[in-house]
């Protein structure tokens, strides 16, 4: 069981809560950075945690824009192109602030996304996209013109020929438990062929329970099953066939078949 976007990182007491949901069928975690501190704790997870905790290397787009931010950006770039990226499985969660900004976006913040896609397409490593609602077109627009040719929208929420859209070109998309309550989640997943999905569960952010958001709770990367059973209801086909081929699809995208550290 592979939980394809976690931040293990803003877990309390990550190491202990790690080794309890391996005992207990957890298999490995793609762990995606926010900032340069986020990213240091992860490479620090994933030396304690070989083979299980697999990191990626991003600023999160929903972040005040300033001058020091992009700044941030080119030295975390300059750390990968340096040798950084053999600790890596991808770069992200990068993208477009659809929360905290309005269409076109700052200039600074499409900047940022431009500079981790080309240092993806670089590094030759996956790109996790943070790019939802009417923000999802114009990410799509700029992975095409910057030549990425492997890309995750982590959690996506799209106009559904947006998704359609993402599907043809070839991008994956990553589910979260909310496709157990939210008929758009369960819908945009019909977009994708079942080998461009992925399981995830974003924790420690809330996901809602109920469709009004009325209950919501933590998510552990346990919560993936969730994931795997609701999909295979819609596509009905048995849960271990769906959970066979999410993990697989993950293994293949982030190249999950050797542990970081083996790689330096």
């Amino acid at each position: 069981m592979i939980d394809s976007h976690c931040h293990l990182d803003l877990y309390p007491a990550a190491e202990d809560q790690l080794s309890s949901w391996l005992k207990q069928g957890l298999t490995a975690l793609v762990t995606p950075s926010t900032d340069s501190a986020s990213l240091q704790r992860l490479l620090v997870l994933a030396r304690h945690f070989p083979g299980r905790v697999f990191p990626a290397a991003g600023v999160h787009p929903e972040q005040p824009v300033t001058p020091q931010l992009l700044e941030q950006a080119q030295q975390m770039a300059r750390w990968v192109r340096q040798g950084g990226s053999r600790q890596l499985c991808a770069i992200g969660e990068v993208g477009l602030p659809c929360y905290s900004q309005e269409p076109p976006y700052h200039p600074i913040s499409r900047e940022i996304f431009a500079l981790f896609a080309r240092l993806a397409v670089d590094c030759d490593l996956p790109l996790i996209v943070h790019a939802v609602h009417d923000a999802a077109a114009l990410a799509l627009e700029l992975l095409q013109q910057l030549g990425v040719r492997r890309a995750v929208f982590h959690w996506l929420k799209a106009p559904r020929e947006v998704a359609q859209a993402i599907a043809a070109a070839g991008y994956c998309a990553s589910l979260t438990p909310e496709i157990c309550c939210m008929q758009r989640d369960g819908q945009l997943s019909d977009c994708f062929p079942l080998t461009q999905l992925l399981a995830e569960t974003d924790g420690p952010y809330p996901q809602r329970l109920t469709a009004d958001g009325g209950i919501e709770d933590t998510p552990t990367p346990l919560w993936t099953m969730r994931v795997h059973r609701a999909l295979a209801a819609r596509r009905h086909l048995p849960e271990q066939v769906i959970a066979r081929q999410l993990d697989q699809n993950a293994r293949q995208l982030f190249g999950l078949h050797s542990s970081c550290a083996d790689k330096i």
